[in-house]
């Protein structure tokens, strides 16, 4: 039998996001600052977000003839202007596509078309991107609004599509759980990247799951996020932009993470919860400059988008004082699953026990999907409101990833202890498999990560033709202190590893000392560059090489 959460249900309403969050008494002061970016201390109020999200909609409406499922894109850093330019867009039953950044002028045309959307809304400094895009896709330039206070190059501010006037409710949106907020790409690892439909339900789903779970360790009035996950990602659109207001929590927003920047406004903000990622955690665990700030207002960070290992959390824990627990989702279940209680974060390497209203499985490879009993590792399954409604103009990979009974098929790999500990140990692609053993990279980088040397790692499978199987090797970020002994220190890595696994888990295909790890923006590993670049290099496992360039 599938395992339904120990947590109580919760009641999901039957509302857009906008009545949800707005059509109630606001859980805070309705004046008092509740989007604030950090460096320069501007934001907007619950009463100013709601005025200028409905006069936004307004405008949409008025200006651009706006429809029922029209697709407006933003692409910027974090920025108080985000909630205002997403809600708005609701309110006039339109569809938010939030765009990385970071992305090129291809990747950037791609979501575009593929999402349909008309305007682009952008960050000055993006602009050579976006105008390349929108020219290559024949969108008017005038439909490029930036979000700047005037115009920048003869484009427009965001703030010009403003109506006087105020739209107030989301009209058009008929049926919540089918109609859709937001098209949310996927990183695109393996290829172009998909768009994640979600729905209005979908997301008040999470929020209500999250409430329901966690809503109690929060105090309006004292508590503070910051906003530090990049927005256009599902991790920090549901818990930075949308749950803060339900919460009535203020978000103190980080534009674009710096070490110093972070540590500066939780200590002058007193921030007392993070949303973070691996990367976060693990320079907050080993840069010496952490040591120069008080960080003693933290009360609990909330770990995701990629594994934590123990080692890792127990380095960053005794240095913090500050308890870190995890939590399990992905873009497609909108995107929280699973989360440990604040008084289970010492159950080291769980994900925690799944949020209300949800059910999972573990299941065996191979076309008969068994399912597992306890203890058993298998591909992980879950299934709840919050799952997506499927890939947009994709559906075979919908049919791939949704099964006929509303079956989310996550591609991780894990298992469920006797308790409802859920374990994540691998996704099902990653597996290095050596002469038929499993090697899950994960657990060996969460071995290599606690040697003093190192200040970050990467496994993937190298193939060795003499001997048909792939070898796990390690791609090692030394630490300042050690550079310049990597013969030593490869030596030295592989005899801690040896010590410390099964045999069939040695890193038989060698140490590769690198710059940096590649690295999305929500911190999951990227193997793939590194298997790319041993293809490129037509390197073979083993033998000693230094430093490179990735």
């Amino acid at each position: 039998m599938p395992l339904k959460s120990p947590r109580p249900d919760v009641h999901i309403p039957d509302q857009d996001i906008i009545s949800f969050l707005f059509d109630r008494k606001p859980a805070c002061d309705p004046n008092a600052p509740l989007f604030v970016n950090g460096m320069t201390g501007v934001g907007c109020s619950w009463n100013q977000l709601k005025d200028l999200s409905r006069r936004f909609g307004a405008g949409l409406v008025e200006k651009l003839q706006w429809k029922k499922g029209d697709v407006l894109a933003i692409m910027t850093q974090n920025a108080v202007e985000y909630p205002i330019v997403a809600f708005g867009t609701h309110i006039a039953s339109g569809i938010v596509t939030p765009v990385n950044p970071s992305y090129t002028a291809p990747e950037l045309t791609h979501q575009l078309r593929n999402s349909g959307a008309r305007i682009l809304v952008i960050q000055p400094s993006l602009l050579p991107i976006g105008i390349e895009a929108c020219k290559t896709l024949n969108i008017p330039r005038e439909r490029i609004y930036v979000i700047a206070e005037e115009s920048v190059q003869g484009f427009q501010p965001w703030s010009s599509i403003m109506s006087k006037n105020q739209l107030t409710k989301a009209e058009h949106i008929k049926n919540p759980s089918k109609d859709l907020a937001y098209l949310v790409y996927s990183s695109g690892t393996t290829g172009l990247a998909k768009g994640v439909m979600l729905s209005h339900t979908n997301l008040i789903a999470n929020m209500c799951q999250l409430y329901g779970a966690e809503g109690k360790y929060f105090t309006v009035g004292k508590s503070k996020y910051i906003g530090v996950l990049p927005f256009y990602h599902i991790y920090g659109l549901t818990c930075l932009v949308h749950l803060p207001v339900l919460q009535g929590i203020p978000v103190i927003i980080l534009p674009q993470f710096t070490l110093k920047d972070f540590c500066n406004i939780v200590q002058k903000y007193k921030i007392t919860y993070v949303y973070a990622v691996p990367p976060i955690i693990l320079q907050l665990a080993k840069d010496p400059i952490v040591d120069n700030y008080d960080l003693t207002s933290l009360e609990m960070f909330n770990c995701g988008a990629a594994p934590l290992t123990k080692e890792l959390t127990i380095e960053a824990t005794e240095r913090l004082r500050v308890p870190i627990k995890q939590g399990y989702g992905m873009t497609e279940s909108s995107p929280v699953s699973i989360v440990q209680d604040w008084n289970k974060w010492r159950v080291y390497g769980s994900t925690g026990h799944l949020l209300p209203n949800m059910s999972l499985k573990f299941v065996s490879p191979g076309p008969e999907h068994d399912e597992l009993p306890v203890n058993t590792e298998g591909e992980l399954w879950v299934r709840g409101p919050n799952v997506m409604q499927g890939y947009h103009g994709n559906e075979e990979a919908t049919r791939e990833t949704i099964t006929e009974d509303g079956w989310l098929r996550t591609g991780d790999v894990g298992y469920v202890d006797e308790e409802g500990n859920v374990f994540i140990t691998d996704r099902v692609k990653e597996l290095i498999k050596y002469k038929g053993f499993q090697v899950p990279p994960a657990e060996l980088e969460g071995v290599i990560i606690s040697h003093p040397a190192v200040k970050d790692v990467a496994v993937i499978g190298v193939y060795d033709a003499t001997q048909a199987t792939e070898l796990p090797r390690a791609y090692v970020v030394l630490k300042d202190s050690v550079k310049g002994r990597e013969m030593e220190m490869e030596k030295d890595i592989v005899a801690f590893v040896k010590g410390r696994v099964a045999r069939h888990k040695r890193l038989r295909g060698g140490v590769r000392f690198v710059e940096e790890v590649p690295k999305s923006p929500s911190g999951k590993i990227l193997r793939r560059k590194l298997r790319d670049e041993v293809k490129a290099q037509g390197e073979t496992a083993g033998a000693f090489q230094a430093v490179a360039k990735l």
